[in-house]
């Protein structure tokens, strides 16, 4: 079985329960009051193979289900007006040639309440996966080919070009919301895999204005890959 363990600052346990069968596939989603977390997970009832968000309070044994269209994969943030944020894709194969990569195809992109209702979908015509800012106000996906970053308001509609490395994907925004962390590896762009795959070998993680200011080179891992996620602080973590 799987399981969930809440700690306070000092090291004491506070919450858990146990995830019986189901299994995460990411980090742990907090609400953006911290009162409830969520966990994406698969399930094979009713379908042959879906993915799951499940999310609970702390104080409350009941637990939400919303399950996402067989066979797609989803990245699922909480957002700060309490909305879930989701980027549906399908992961494919690199051509020939480069077989080893994984390319993420998007399929939908939308918010919804936690209860699953109240969906808005996001008109997405580009074929990289978004991810969604915190505050639901921006979506940013890197095109590893061209080498950019692309940002794009949802309130005004603008949309900006940043040039970044080749053979970066993007993985995690900054604690302020104004930068963004990438992988990849811009050496050999070929060897670039979606972040939820194989290392990219060596793998490098970068930091990227959403301004077009430089983008800073924070380290380099020569057998693993990067899943980084930031803190208030403005720390980098691994």
């Amino acid at each position: 079985p799987h399981g969930i363990e809440i700690f306070d600052a000092a090291g004491l346990p506070v919450a858990g329960w146990d995830m019986g069968s189901d299994w995460t596939t990411n980090m742990p989603i907090w609400s953006p009051d911290s009162t409830a977390m969520g966990w994406l997970g698969y399930s094979t009832e009713g379908c042959g193979f879906c993915h799951v968000f499940h999310w609970r309070t702390l104080t409350d044994d009941a637990v939400t289900s919303i399950p996402f269209p067989e066979g797609s994969n989803n990245h699922v943030t909480w957002s700060t007006d309490n909305r879930l944020q989701v980027s549906e894709y399908r992961p494919e194969r690199g051509p020939a040639g480069n077989e080893g990569a994984i390319i993420s195809i998007p399929e939908r992109v939308y918010s919804m309440t936690p209860d699953g209702t109240d969906v808005e979908d996001v008109a997405w015509t580009r074929p990289q996966v978004p991810f969604w800012s915190a505050d639901g106000r921006l979506l940013v996906a890197v095109d590893p080919v061209a080498g950019q970053l692309f940002v794009l308001d949802l309130e005004s509609g603008d949309e900006t070009f940043v040039p970044t490395p080749p053979g970066l994907s993007f993985a995690q925004w900054g604690p302020e919301g104004d930068r963004v962390m990438l992988v990849g590896n811009p050496v050999d762009p070929g060897a670039g895999r979606d972040i939820d795959a194989a290392p990219c070998g060596p793998c490098y993680l970068y930091l990227a204005g959403l301004d077009g200011s430089d983008v800073l080179e924070l380290g380099r891992a020569e057998d693993f890959g990067w899943m980084p996620a930031s803190v208030s602080e403005g720390e980098t973590q691994d």
